[in-house]
């Protein structure tokens, strides 16, 4: 750790201030490629390539927004509640902290595999690293701009607190000590990760609840990662609970089919074996996205499957080996996901049966996060729809379809319903119903 001697450190540790081409610079993490791999047994060479595959981390035009925001609330927060060495002394000895009675926590929802975790664990290589600096009164403080916490099944309050303070506290005095903690190690954000695992019953439903409204008293910046499912559960709560911890939510969304993000992340995992993929991560993304939903926890599924199958057999990985990969027994659990996930926006029984597969909120697209519209999502999803389907609801859907207007009227856009009465998504679904029925 580096001793400071800046008047003050708590804001002076985040000059200069990064733009969004420094701030991906610095969290991303580039593919070391596997050399010498023919050398290793199969099983071998499998798990040196996962090792690798894990490793990766491409931020997103998505990443790089929430880390953007996520910083931004971090130099606000030392800049309105750090006024320099006087004042920190007269502040860390005394009474009253000069933070928020309660600071509204920020959610980070999405589909599982989608990369929220990493995105967390990114903001550590963001902020400013752990430091020390020498108090008025030759005190040794610590300087620690954030601070990450992955929440066991069975903690309770006061296990939680203790990875923040190192002391085990009263339950009623949690938040009074964790400020204290805060201010004095100067923190600037708190993020809170796997909270999925205290929602397996009603009371654990509202130790969650407990703990997240804890954090918010504390009077950091907060930041927690939330399924789908949690999201259904706080949900239930009263108004005042919901309005607090549901009041901010951001989204991290599979990428879209044609992005140059969606193909550059393909890019960087080829890169790890590239004698072995022969696979265009440009040309072919669109036919990957199919096979993977946009999800890179299934996309590095489907690379892992690809990769060992091409050790046992000699041959390289294009788009039919991915194909073959999509329908193997390690791929099956992705491979129901994906498909259920094209078919969900359309049918009401799978949304209420698949709570993990389908947001209760509409998170909106004009937020801080640079997410496709939605009617480009709705391209995709039917896009989707339409990969998913059989022979026979293809034959079914092309019944349906309405033919073309002459030329002598105007036809519609792509996304435009063709009945005016309609709604895109309503034809799509009323469709879906009727597939369903007819499959039977």
């Amino acid at each position: 750790m580096i001793n400071t001697e800046a008047e003050n450190p708590w804001v002076e540790r985040f000059t200069p201030y990064l733009s969004k081409d420094e701030i991906r610079k610095k969290v991303e993490r580039r593919p070391r490629p596997l050399m010498d791999f023919d050398k290793l047994k199969p099983t071998q060479s499998s798990k040196e390539f996962n090792k690798r595959l894990e490793e990766v981390f491409f931020p997103s035009t998505q990443c790089i927004a929430i880390l953007s925001e996520w910083l931004g609330l971090a130099i606000d927060h030392s800049q309105n509640h750090y006024q320099g060495r006087r004042e920190f002394m007269v502040t860390v000895y005394g009474q009253d902290v000069p933070f928020p009675d309660f600071s509204y926590p920020i959610c980070l929802t999405g589909l599982a595999g989608v990369g929220k975790s990493q995105v967390l664990k990114a903001i550590k290589r963001l902020m400013p690293s752990s430091g020390t600096f020498t108090g008025l009164d030759n005190t040794l403080f610590r300087l620690e701009s954030n601070r990450i916490l992955t929440i066991q099944a069975k903690a309770s309050a006061i296990d939680v607190f203790y990875l923040l303070t190192g002391q085990r506290i009263a339950s009623n005095k949690l938040a009074e000590v964790a400020r204290k903690h805060a201010y004095r190690d100067g923190l600037s954000f708190l993020g809170v990760d796997e909270f999925q695992f205290l929602t397996q019953s009603d009371k654990a439903n509202t130790r969650l609840v407990q703990l997240l409204m804890l954090f918010g008293y504390i009077g950091l910046p907060v930041v927690y990662i939330s399924n789908f499912s949690m999201l259904y559960k706080l949900l239930e709560r009263n108004q005042e609970d919901r309005q607090r911890l549901l009041g901010t939510i951001r989204g991290l969304f599979p990428e879209a089919p044609d992005s140059k993000d969606w193909a550059t992340l393909l890019d960087w995992h080829k890169k790890i074996a590239p004698d072995v993929f022969e696979f265009d991560a440009w040309s072919d993304a669109a036919a990957i996205h199919q096979l993977t939903g946009g999800i890179t926890r299934a996309e590095n599924k489907l690379l892992s499957i690809a990769f060992h199958r091409a050790m046992e057999n000699g041959r390289g990985v294009g788009v039919q080996e991915l194909e073959s990969a999509y329908k193997s027994r390690d791929f099956a659990v992705y491979r129901t996901d994906i498909e259920l996930l094209a078919k969900i926006p359309y049918s009401s029984s799978l949304q209420k049966k698949h709570k993990d597969l389908w947001c209760p909120l509409e998170i909106q697209h004009t937020s801080p996060i640079e997410t496709f519209s939605v009617q480009r999502q709705d391209c995709v999803n039917a896009a989707a729809l339409q990969a998913s389907l059989n022979s026979t609801e293809k034959k079914a859907l092309k019944e349906q379809t309405p033919k073309p207007l002459r030329k002598s009227k105007p036809q519609p856009s792509k996304n435009e319903p063709t009945d005016s009465s309609k709604s895109y998504a309503q034809q799509l679904k009323e469709n879906t119903a009727w597939f369903e029925k007819i499959s039977k």
